[in-house]
């Protein structure tokens, strides 16, 4: 997974787990996460949760994958902005699937830690 800027889909950072996400240090205005899947996919199901259990599915039938939701222009791509919050632990899996809307076979899954700090 990748962290992008919202705003124009450019590149921002490669996502590893566990990754430290300080809000301070960002460059760009808005931020979210985008999937990069084999090319296969039909559609990549999102699940972001919180060690408070709070939990945010998002289904995304078109690339670019997009934790949020994004225009559906994949040549200039504009993302819904993830406004996590700082203290906090998110666990983000992304999951593609031969068929549209999460359905057919499910790929391997990809989980990552993301802990935000001010």
């Amino acid at each position: 997974m990748e962290l992008v800027n919202a705003g124009n889909g450019s590149f921002y950072a490669t996502l590893s787990s566990p990754f430290t996400l300080s809000l301070s240090s960002l460059t760009v205005a808005s931020i979210s996460i985008k999937a990069t899947g084999s090319g296969s996919e039909k559609s990549v199901r999102f699940v972001t949760s919180t060690a408070a259990g709070t939990s945010v599915t998002q289904t995304e039938n078109n690339a670019p994958w997009a934790l949020l939701g994004d225009n559906g222009n994949s040549a200039s791509p504009v993302y819904t902005a993830w406004k996590p919050v700082a203290g906090t632990t998110y666990t983000i899996k992304a999951t593609g699937y031969s068929a549209t809307g999460a359905t057919g076979t499910a790929g391997n899954p990809l989980s990552i830690t993301i802990n935000v700090i001010p």
